[in-house]
């Protein structure tokens, strides 16, 4: 796993840059995978509670140690990219980002994008497997990272669909809608949230007793919703957000 930040990784003008990103990415997210494989095969439900609670206890220490550091390390990238690109140190809104691509900005704005998503991912992990209790979860640290994440990209989805997700853990079925709708509802959007949208209509409806039609009914108000606001999406953050909440809970 890498430590410390090469040149390479602040070359965003390289046609490669995004791939040397997600490769990053990804041989972070092997190790994260494997701990999270070994957290859950030491669930409390075996037989050997006793012993597994003092391992379990060990792998998490771990893991979060692990976590520390790759949360480090994108952390560190961003600061050099933002200092490499005169990008300021924290977002911009919509309208001031469009004066960026014009001072040549744009590349180093799409990489702290896209490594603030793996930041916030990096949290929410910590989150979900640090904090056995789940009732004593606190999403603020993580929520951050992905509204940081919209705020200098607007036009990109990725960061609503995580802010969706963050929503299902704590049981906001509307807060993950409108979120999924954001995520859709941009210029680039994060095709994925469609069919997690999709599900998490058929959980409601399951759990609220609604027939087809009145789902069906359902996704095209939403899908209207998204049409009449994608084109502030791209340039508020959440201004339409309490709005549309009022009026669909009427």
């Amino acid at each position: 796993m890498p430590t410390n930040v090469s040149s390479f990784s602040l070359d965003t003008s390289s046609p490669h840059a995004s791939d040397i990103q997600q490769d990053m990415w990804h041989l972070h997210y092997i190790g994260i995978e494997e701990f999270c494989s070994k957290i859950c095969n030491l669930s409390p439900s075996s037989n050997k509670r006793n012993r597994n609670q003092e391992t379990l206890l060990r792998v998490v220490n771990s893991f979060k140690g692990f976590l520390d550091k790759a949360s480090g390390y994108f952390h560190a990238l961003i600061v050099k990219l933002r200092a490499k690109y005169g990008l300021p140190p924290s977002p911009l809104p919509g309208e001031a980002l469009l004066c960026l691509k014009h001072q040549g900005s744009s590349h180093g704005a799409v990489s702290c994008h896209r490594l603030l998503i793996y930041l916030g991912d990096l949290a929410r992990y910590k989150e979900l497997f640090a904090v056995q209790n789940t009732s004593n979860h606190v999403w603020t640290v993580t929520a951050n990272y992905y509204m940081q994440a919209a705020t200098l990209c607007p036009s990109t989805g990725n960061a609503h669909n995580q802010l969706a997700v963050l929503a299902t853990y704590t049981g906001d079925a509307l807060g993950a809608i409108y979120h999924y709708c954001r995520s859709l509802a941009v210029d680039v959007p994060f095709v994925t949230a469609r069919e997690n949208l999709t599900l998490l209509f058929e959980k409601v409806s399951r759990k609220h007793g609604f027939n087809l039609e009145e789902i069906l009914l359902i996704d095209a108000l939403f899908g209207m919703l998204c049409h009449w606001n994608s084109p502030f999406f791209a340039f508020s953050q959440d201004k339409l957000k309490n709005y549309n909440r009022t009026h669909i809970r009427k």
